[in-house]
């Protein structure tokens, strides 16, 4: 996987998840990660950054559900054409799941999850 560009400013007040997210997402309608492009794995990227796998695993899940995103357990994660977005993401899938994370656009979003005791493993 080449490079895809990111630059982290630790100087910066926004957080270094949301810096990584905001960048992944320019680079789809700017053409750098065309559909279908398999992002690289969590650790790899941490490792290619300089930061610990927690804060790209928040980036990669705000990624997913804003809909910029879509992963295969054991495949990995890759990127979504505007065909798999909808107009207004976040709201309507808010207001399905009843999840409660402004961000949040998939019904697999640990915040909606979370919600119906899904993300812990709850029945």
């Amino acid at each position: 996987m080449e490079d895809l560009g990111i630059r982290i400013d630790r100087g910066f007040a926004q957080p270094l998840f949301r810096q990584v997210a905001d960048q992944i997402a320019r680079a789809v309608p700017e053409g750098r990660l065309p559909v279908g492009t398999r992002l690289p794995s969590t650790r790899r990227l941490a490792e290619q950054l300089g930061l610990c796998r927690q804060t790209i695993l928040a980036a990669y899940e705000e990624l997913l559900c804003e809909g910029w995103t879509h992963g295969h357990v054991g495949r990995g994660t890759f990127v979504r054409g505007a065909e798999g977005r909808s107009s207004s993401p976040r709201e309507s899938t808010r207001r399905e799941t009843g999840c409660r994370r402004p961000s949040c656009t998939a019904a697999s979003c640990p915040g909606s999850m979370a919600i119906t005791g899904l993300w812990r493993g709850e029945q």
